[in-house]
């Protein structure tokens, strides 16, 4: 960066030497001046320089670096590793100032806020604790600069790094470009750096995945009307369906549904089964290929072992239990150590909390289905023509806002599953709950579309809180607090940490729910894996009309006894698949026959309403195809993941090659260390060790 700009734009402190780190802010009338004037006297002591402002501001900048660090060496022919100040002789340092990056120095810095008492008691530690209770309003690390220029950045080059990542990533026309991981990385910190690296990954990986999905979309939409099961749904005009509820709703044509059977054709249809497994062997592919991606990327950042290195405790931890030290079997220092019966009551507290909010959650969906059962006679009774017609969609369609809304209001990742009753009964002997209210049943048109409209909605009404939260929210917030204080865009003539006040703060737990969201850890990808497999294999099996017609098209139809080139094997598959039911048992005053979709046997059979073989066959049709889904898909997800390393063969050579000769190294730099120190003490100098 060039020295005048970091100077004029109030990086520095005072003597425009000192770099800031981080900023504390308080307000002047605040009268917790003694908690921040130990807080502040400790950080001197620790080793930190303080400078304040006259304004409402207060500037804090660290001068030795201590430890934990891993640092970038700048000759080829050498080796990093963890910093330690023990150890410094073995670091190359050209420069004192850009050793550490400024994500690394604020990061340190933050370290020793979080660990620097403010009080003389067990728990008074922590500038966290100091901002809750009012002693600082904020505390934050400074931009570099501006992020715009007057200048263009072709002619005049970046400013800064900040000015670079927004004209070279952080911009909507930079979308098609790689993401500059290394520069994120060196302004932001390791942590962000992975995130984004994973979220361009993935961003990347669903792009066959999507091409494989349009394929799938455009060869229902291509083969809708040759659909023999749509084609007889929509020529069905002599055929009535049995009412749907017990009021208000009336016999419907068969035919009245040909839309919504071609609707659900488009996600219910030969390629489906295809694209489900396909999205299967995606996943492990996608996350066997990551795991690859990480570890260069780990390798490349020294983050290799960086969890077991870098690990430190928290400081409300230590304040609480540092009267029961026990000796690290690892490191062999007394550290703070909780005891058991101390573990097991938190444990039993937490557990007894999921159990709550899983409760909660069943009751919130047991909620929505009893709503859905009441409102379905008032849609089926509304006065507005449309949603009379249309009642189990506008069902549906409230029920599923209702649901989105309970979603975001309990905060948890929704995760559809796939439930269906399949032994709702028949017409006349109908299942009701409480005795009161008739559940559900599916549109004659299938069950599926019922999923389809509320996975869509939701995924939809998700996607644009989502995005309204990440931009549009911030958007807000920022315009807000520029118009409060009655000023503009930002103003190059105040300094740098002052326009940093006016943003707004960063999440406390920084990219917690970005992590949640994405699922970023192996466990959890793995796991939310095999329950996709078992979910769709579910899906397909009862949700889906794919075994029926399998079952039908071999062992029923046309096709079973002799087959004939050019007949359709599901010839005949919509009458078979609806039963009959006499409708002068529902006492309406109606005579004749109704259908409803089931296999029982007619009213004139011997046995009237009772499960036909077919129904058997079909049932047991749906657990062997749900058997052998999952095995057949988890066998290849298994066979992949073993085929793919987690580690790049010459990846790993290197990284053994490396700690060999990181091991030799350190072994001459200290056999070297010590002859120097013999030297100049007079003593006399061994080759080897003493």
């Amino acid at each position: 960066n060039d020295m005048n700009y970091i100077v004029s734009s109030g990086l520095l402190f005072k003597d425009g030497k000192k770099r800031i780190d981080y900023i504390l802010v308080y307000r002047k009338s605040n009268i917790q001046y003694d908690k921040r004037n130990t807080f502040e006297k400790n950080l001197r002591a620790e080793g930190l320089m303080l400078e304040k402002e006259l304004s409402r501001h207060h500037a804090v900048e660290f001068t030795d670096p201590l430890k934990w660090v891993l640092v970038d060496l700048e000759k080829s022919d050498c080796y990093t590793g963890p910093f330690s100040r023990a150890r410094i002789h073995h670091f190359i340092i050209n420069n004192k100032d850009t050793f550490f990056s400024n994500a690394t120095r604020s990061r340190i810095v933050y370290h020793m806020l979080q660990h620097t008492k403010y009080e003389n008691g067990i728990s008074k530690v922590g500038i966290c604790k100091l901002i809750n209770n009012g002693s600082y309003i904020a505390a934050f690390p400074p931009h570099e600069g501006a992020y715009k220029s007057s200048q263009p950045i072709k002619t005049h080059g970046p400013q800064n790094n900040r000015h670079l990542l927004y004209e070279r990533w952080a911009r909507w026309g930079m979308w098609y470009k790689h993401q500059p991981l290394d520069l994120i990385r060196l302004y932001f910190g390791e942590k962000i750096g992975l995130y984004f690296a994973w979220l361009g990954w993935y961003t990347g990986m669903l792009i066959p995945a999507a091409v494989v999905g349009l394929c799938v979309f455009f060869y229902g939409i291509l083969t809708m009307n040759a659909s023999q099961v749509s084609q007889e749904i929509c020529m069905a005009t002599e055929v009535f369906m049995c009412p749907l509820c017990d009021k208000n709703c009336s016999l419907q044509r068969l035919n009245d549904s040909c839309i919504y059977a071609k609707v659900t054709y488009l996600f219910d249809n030969g390629g489906t089964v295809f694209f489900a497994i396909f999205m299967a062997i995606w996943a492990t592919v996608f996350l066997e290929f990551w795991k690859r991606r990480r570890s260069t990327l780990t390798y490349t950042w020294d983050l290799i072992e960086w969890e077991e290195e870098e690990e430190t405790l928290r400081p409300q931890f230590e304040a609480k239990y540092y009267k029961m030290e026990r000796v690290d079997p690892i490191s062999g220092k007394p550290e703070p150590h909780q005891p058991s019966s101390d573990k097991v009551t938190r444990l039993l507290v937490s557990i007894s909390g999921i159990f709550f909010m899983i409760s909660l959650v069943i009751t919130a969906v047991f909620a929505v289905v009893v709503y859905r059962l009441v409102v379905m006679e008032q849609f089926a009774s509304f006065k507005w023509n449309f949603i009379k017609q249309h009642w189990q969609f506008a069902t549906s369609a409230a029920a599923v806002c209702i649901n989105f809304v309970i979603i975001m209001a309990l905060n948890l990742a929704y995760e559809k599953i796939a439930y269906l009753l399949t032994n709702l009964g028949h017409p006349g002997n109908y299942n009701k709950l409480f005795n009161r209210w008739r559940l559900e049943e599916c549109h004659p048109s299938g069950c599926l579309i019922d999923l389809c409209l509320q996975m869509g909605v939701i995924m939809f009404l998700k996607q644009i809180w989502n995005n309204f939260m990440e931009l549009g929210y911030p958007l807000i917030q920022n315009w807000w607090s520029r118009h409060k204080i009655k000023r503009g865009i930002h103003d190059a003539s105040i300094p740098q940490w002052e326009n940093d006040w006016n943003l707004q703060p960063m999440n406390i737990h920084g990219l917690m729910d970005e992590y949640l969201e994405m699922g970023i850890w192996y466990g959890i990808l793995e796991g939310i894996g095999i329950l996709a497999v078992i979910t769709n294999a579910f899906v397909i099996a009862i949700t889906s009309d794919y075994i029926p017609r399998f079952v039908y098209e071999y062992k029923y139809g046309p096709c079973a006894s002799d087959f004939e080139y050019g007949e359709n094997c599901l010839k005949g598959y919509v009458n078979n698949s609806l039963s009959f039911f006499d409708l002068s048992e529902l006492g309406i005053g109606k005579s004749g026959y109704c259908r409803y979709r089931d296999y029982r046997g007619p009213p004139w059979s011997s046995k009237p309403y009772e499960f036909t073989l077919q129904y058997w066959h079909i049932l047991a049709a749906r657990l062997a195809f749900i058997i052998v889904f999952e095995h057949l898909v988890f066998g290849i997800k298994s066979f992949i993941a073993y085929l793919i390393p987690d580690v790049p063969k010459n990846l790993y050579d290197r990284i053994r090659r490396e700690k060999y000769l990181v091991q030799e190294m350190m072994y001459e730099a200290e056999l070297e260390h010590l002859q120097q120190e013999r030297r100049k003490s007079g003593h006399p100098v061994h080759h080897e060790w003493p």
